[in-house]
C-alpha cells in the first residue's frame, strides 16, 4: 500500500511540474499594442539552423509561449506546441530568451512566438573548420593537370560510438566539382570522436577544411 502511495505521489509530482509553468503562464495577462507592447526589431533575428537538424531534413513550426517582464526581458519561455523535432523546439526556444526584447511596459504580459524552420531556406554561415592539406598522391589526377586548387567544407555527421553517418558538402565548395568529391572521399576515412554531454557522446556534426594546395613550382 505504501508503495503504491509513493508512486502515485511521484506521478503526481511529475504531473505538476509539467503543469505549473503552463498555470502561471496563463495568469499572466496577454501582451496587446494597448498595454506597451513594442518589439525591438533589431533584436528578433532568427536562430541558426542546427547542422544536425539540416543533415537529418527536420523542419517545422513551433509555437512558443512567451512571458515579457516589465523590462522587456523574456523571463519564461515554453514550447507549446512541437514542430516535430525536440532539436528545433529548444532552439527556437533558447534563441528567443537570449536575444529578443521588448521595449519596458507597465506590467508583465504573456504573448506567443511562431517561428517556422524550412531546410530549404538554410543559408550556410563563416565557421570555424580543422584545415587537412591533402598532399600529391590525394590529388584527382586531372585536377593535378589541371592546377585546381581551393577550399572544400565538408560536413561530417557522427553517431555517438564516432561512426561516420553521413558527409555532405556545406555549401563552400573550391569551385572544381573533382576537388570536392575527393574531399567528401577522404572524410569518410577520418577517425573523429563525438562531443559529450553529461558526459555522455551525442549525435555530432564536425566540419573539416580541406585545403588543396599544389606545391609551388
Amino acid at each position: 500500500m505504501q508503495n503504491r502511495f509513493c508512486c502515485g505521489l511521484v506521478a503526481v509530482l511529475a504531473v505538476l511540474a509539467v503543469l505549473l509553468p503552463v498555470q502561471a503562464m496563463a495568469q499572466v495577462v496577454e501582451c496587446t499594442p494597448a498595454r506597451g507592447l513594442k518589439p525591438i526589431m533589431a533584436t528578433h533575428t532568427i536562430p541558426p539552423y542546427p547542422d544536425v537538424s539540416v543533415m537529418t531534413s527536420e523542419q517545422g513550426t513551433v509555437l512558443l509561449g512567451v512571458v515579457i517582464g516589465k523590462d522587456g526581458m523574456p523571463g519564461d519561455v515554453q514550447i507549446e506546441q512541437s514542430s516535430g523535432s525536440l532539436r528545433l523546439d529548444i532552439t527556437a526556444r533558447d534563441h528567443v530568451k537570449a536575444n529578443w526584447r521588448w521595449e519596458p511596459m507597465a506590467e508583465a504580459c504573456h504573448t506567443k512566438v511562431s517561428m517556422r524552420f524550412d531546410v530549404h531556406d538554410r543559408q550556410p554561415g563563416d565557421r570555424w573548420s580543422p584545415i587537412i592539406r591533402p598532399g600529391i598522391a590525394d590529388y584527382p589526377p586531372q585536377s593535378l593537370k589541371a592546377g585546381e586548387q581551393g577550399d572544400s567544407i565538408v560536413m561530417i555527421l557522427l553517431g555517438q560510438d564516432g561512426t561516420i553517418l553521413k558527409v555532405g558538402p556545406t555549401g563552400h565548395g573550391s569551385g572544381y566539382p573533382a576537388l570536392d568529391a575527393k574531399s567528401e572521399e577522404l572524410a569518410k576515412t577520418l577517425r573523429l570522436k563525438p562531443a559529450t554531454m553529461d558526459g555522455k557522446p551525442v549525435f555530432t556534426v564536425v566540419t573539416v577544411d580541406f585545403r588543396w594546395v599544389l606545391p609551388a613550382k
